[in-house]
């Protein structure tokens, strides 16, 4: 199975399996996995308006790359995927960095549409309290590599805990928080 970060994201670098999924279908049954929670072939094709077969033949490819797994505790047969994220490194050869381009786009893409959306539809109807913690941080800095880097790492080990909490940990008040960091070097 790929490795996970402090997240629990799964860090994938195999150009194989960046392929599997940068497959828009693919990326899109994954995605909807890791924000959705455990679901039956029937239900994902459903969800996804697609077929059994197309569904069940995606499942068995993501499967085989360690990015989701049959849920065991369920009396329904279930998928599930096996982390809440994906983190992508950059491979080595050009033609698994144009693959690992692909996904990253993708990903970039929907994280980006995501505060437009949040604005005209979710923050209008948070209670006060909420709507005064809610944020954009704009800055421009000048760093190196390894001081984006160390930017990077930090802001997962702060935000890895709230990540991970169990459900019976989370305080009676808390609520789901989408945290977004654009770390986007200028070009020369």
């Amino acid at each position: 199975m790929p490795p996970k970060n402090p997240h629990g994201d799964l860090v994938l670098s195999d150009p194989e399996a960046l392929r599997a999924v940068a497959q828009p279908e693919r990326y899109a049954l994954l995605t909807h996995m890791q924000r959705h929670g455990r679901a039956t072939v029937v239900e994902l094709a459903t969800q996804l308006d697609s077929d059994d077969t197309t569904m069940r033949a995606h499942l068995d490819v993501l499967a085989g790359h360690g990015m989701v797994r049959r849920a065991t505790d369920q009396p329904e047969p279930a998928w599930e995927a096996v982390a809440t994220g994906l983190l992508v490194e950059m491979p080595d050869d050009p033609e698994s960095q144009a693959v690992a381009r692909l996904l990253t786009t993708q990903m970039f893409l929907e994280a980006a549409a995501m505060p437009a959306s949040w604005w005209d539809d979710g923050e209008p109807r948070l209670r006060p309290e909420w709507r005064q913690v809610a944020g954009v941080i704009n800055a421009g800095l000048w760093m190196t590599p390894d001081e984006v880097q160390s930017i990077n790492d930090q802001i997962e080990d702060l935000t890895a805990p709230y990540a991970n909490r169990a459900e019976c940990e989370r305080p009676g008040d808390a609520r789901r928080v989408r945290v977004q960091c654009y770390l986007m070097p200028e070009p020369d």
